[in-house]
C-alpha cells in the first residue's frame, strides 16, 4: 500500500525540524572561495552578524560623508571663490589685462585704494562681507602703504588662479575617491541584506522547529488534527456544542480541552484572545456560532496551515545551509577586499611618509647648501679683505723702507761742505 504524499511530507518535516532545532548555530560547512579553491593555508572568514556588517556600511558611509564635506560650496573661503573666478581666464595675461583695467579706473595715478579693491571684487564674486573683502585687501597690501600697486595685485592675482587650479585637482580627486567609496558601500550593503536575510531564515526555523504555541497556533492546531485523523462529524460527538452549533465560548473551551492545547500559564489570556480571532476568522456569516459547514472549512484551513508549515520546514531544511554557504563566501570576499584596502592605503600613507621625509631631506640639504654657501661666501670675503689688508701691508712696508734715502736726498743740500785745512805761511812782504 502507497504512503499517502501528506504523510510522508510530515516524516520529513519531523526530521527536519530535529535538524532546524539547531538553527541557532551557523552550518558547518568547507567553503570554498568564490573565485574557487580556497588558497593553500588560506582560512575562511569567521562568520559576522548582520549587525558588524551594517556596522561596517555604516563606516562607509560616514566617509563619504566626510569626503562630501570637502566639497561643500558654503564652506568656501573667499580666496578660494576669487580664484575660481579667476580660474576659467586661464591665460596669466588676462590677469595682467585685468589688473591693468582696474589699475586705470584708480582714483590715485594707477594704485588701487581699499574703496577700489571693495567694488572690483564684487564684481567678480557675491560677497556681502566688507570685512572680508579688506582683510584679503591688507593680505595683498604686502607693503601697507594702502594701496595695491599692479605689481602686488597681479602676483596675488595669479597666486589665487594657481590655487584654485590646484583646488580644482583636488576636488576632481575627492570625487573619483566618494565614487570609489560607494561601490565598497553598495558590496557592504549586499553582504549585509545577504547576511540579514540568512538569519531571518534561521528566525523563522528556530519558531517552527520550537517557537510558542501563540507564534504557530493554527499550524499547532492543524498538526493535532491531522495527528488525530479528526473528522467535522468527530468534533461535532465529542465537542460541546448547542444543536450542533458551537459558539465562541464553546470553541474556545473545545480547543483547550479536547484538543489538547497546551500553553504556559502566562499565555493563557493571549492564547484566548487568539482562539476568539480565530473563531471569528471562521464565523463567515457573522452569526456568532459556527455550524458544519463552517467548521469543515474551519479544519481544512488548519490542516493547510500544518501542511504549509512542514512544507517551509521543508524548504527551510535544504535551502538554509546553501545561504549560509553563500553568506559565508561574500563575507569572506568583503574581509579580503577590506584587507587589500587596508594594505593599499597603509602602502599610500608609507609611500607619503617617505615622500615627505624626502622633501624634508632636500630641504635640509637645500638648507645646508645654502648655508655652505652663505659660509664660503664669508670665507671667500674674509679671505679677500685679508689679502687685500696684506698688500696694503706690504706697500705701507715698500713705502717704510724708501724713506731713508729719500730723506738723504731731501736733506743733502743743506749739510756744511768739509772745512778746508789751514795754511800756516807767512804773508808776503809788501
Amino acid at each position: 500500500m502507497a504512503t499517502p504524499a501528506k504523510t510522508v511530507v510530515t516524516v520529513v518535516a519531523a526530521e527536519a525540524r530535529a535538524e532546524l532545532g539547531k538553527a541557532g548555530a551557523e552550518p558547518k560547512a568547507d567553503i570554498p572561495r568564490a573565485t574557487g579553491k580556497r588558497g593553500k593555508g588560506e582560512k575562511m572568514t569567521k562568520v559576522q552578524p548582520a549587525a558588524d556588517i551594517w556596522a561596517i556600511v555604516q563606516e562607509y558611509r560616514a566617509l563619504i560623508a566626510d569626503q562630501e564635506g570637502l566639497l561643500d560650496e558654503s564652506h568656501k573661503t573667499l580666496k578660494v571663490r576669487l580664484g575660481d573666478a579667476l580660474v576659467p581666464t586661464r591665460k596669466q595675461l588676462k590677469i595682467k589685462e585685468l589688473v591693468t583695467a582696474w589699475a586705470k579706473g584708480g582714483k590715485e595715478g594707477g594704485a588701487i585704494t581699499k574703496m577700489d579693491f571693495r567694488k572690483h571684487v564684487r564684481k567678480l564674486v557675491a560677497e556681502p562681507n566688507v570685512q572680508l573683502i579688506d582683510n584679503l585687501f591688507i593680505e595683498m597690501d604686502a607693503d601697507g602703504g594702502g594701496s595695491l600697486d599692479t605689481d602686488e595685485l597681479t602676483a596675488a592675482m595669479r597666486k589665487l588662479s594657481d590655487e584654485a587650479r590646484a583646488k580644482s585637482v583636488s576636488d576632481a580627486n575627492v570625487r573619483k575617491h566618494i565614487e570609489w567609496l560607494a561601490t565598497r558601500e553598495a558590496h557592504a550593503v549586499e553582504v549585509a541584506e545577504q547576511t540579514a536575510e540568512a538569519e531571518a531564515i534561521d528566525r523563522r526555523a528556530q519558531d517552527l522547529a520550537h517557537g510558542s504555541l501563540l507564534s504557530q497556533l493554527d499550524a499547532r492546531v492543524g498538526a493535532l488534527l491531522v495527528q488525530r485523523n479528526l473528522k467535522v462529524h468527530d468534533l461535532v460527538s465529542t465537542w460541546e456544542h448547542t444543536n450542533g452549533l458551537v459558539d465562541k465560548k464553546q470553541f474556545r473551551k473545545n480547543m483547550t480541552t479536547k484538543m489538547g492545547l497546551e500553553f504556559k500559564s502566562g499565555e493563557k489570556a493571549e492564547l484566548f484572545e487568539r482562539l476568539d480571532a480565530m473563531f471569528d476568522r471562521f464565523d463567515e456569516d457573522q452569526g456568532g456560532t459556527l455550524d458544519l459547514d463552517e467548521l469543515k472549512l474551519a479544519l481544512d484551513r488548519l490542516r493547510q496551515a500544518s501542511a504549509d508549515a512542514d512544507a517551509e520546514i521543508v524548504r527551510l531544511k535544504k535551502s538554509r545551509v546553501e545561504v549560509w554557504k553563500q553568506v559565508k563566501v561574500a563575507q569572506h570576499e568583503l574581509s579580503c577586499v577590506r584587507k587589500t584596502d587596508e594594505a593599499e592605503a597603509s602602502a599610500k600613507e608609507a609611500e607619503k611618509a617617505r615622500e615627505a621625509a624626502a622633501a624634508k631631506e632636500d630641504e635640509e640639504a637645500r638648507k645646508a647648501e645654502k648655508l655652505a654657501a652663505s659660509a664660503e661666501a664669508r670665507r671667500k670675503a674674509e679671505e679677500d679683505k685679508a689679502a687685500f689688508a696684506a698688500k696694503v701691508k706690504q706697500r705701507r712696508n715698500s713705502l717704510t723702507s724708501a724713506m731713508p734715502s729719500m730723506n738723504m736726498v731731501a736733506v743733502a743740500p743743506h749739510t756744511a761742505p768739509p772745512e778746508l785745512p789751514t795754511q800756516h805761511s807767512n804773508p808776503p812782504a809788501r
